[in-house]
């Protein structure tokens, strides 16, 4: 009679293990898929920033050639190496705040994984013990 209840207790054990590592598989892949989309929403905001710095720049440049028309070349070449040396400043500021974002973002996206594989050992180890606690309990009844 217990042989059979043993049998019976093991194989739906089996049968959950399997069940948590399916979810385990599932939930690493929608963590994943999600820091993906992150990714991809931190590079389209880093774009923007650029485009508009370059859309910003090229305004600037419009308005100071319009304001330079008829005045002396001098006055002109200085206008035109400030508005290079402002493209400049424009420019590297924009890749300074992409190298922050990235170093920034590879950060956080360590300190996900960690917290991420922390759970799923706890959700593991939790399960474990309660089909252990089963286990125990049921051996007891038998008794």
């Amino acid at each position: 009679m217990l042989i059979p209840k043993k049998e019976e207790l093991e194989k739906a054990l089996a049968d959950f293990k399997g069940e948590l590592a399916q979810a385990s598989k599932d939930a690493t892949t929608a963590k994943d898929s999600l820091m993906q989309v992150k990714g991809e929403i931190e590079k389209l905001k880093a774009e923007k920033d650029r485009m508009l710095a370059q859309m910003a720049s090229a305004q600037a440049r419009v308005k100071i050639q319009n304001q330079l028309d008829g005045l002396s070349v001098d006055a002109e070449v200085k206008a035109l190496d400030n508005v290079r040396e402002h493209i400049k400043n424009t420019v590297a500021k924009a890749n300074l705040g992409d190298e922050l974002k990235e170093s920034d973002l590879d950060t956080r996206i360590a300190n996900l994984r960690k917290t991420g594989e922390a759970q799923t050992s706890q959700v593991k180890l939790d399960a474990l013990k309660k089909a252990y606690a089963e286990k125990q309990a049921g051996a007891q009844k038998t008794l």
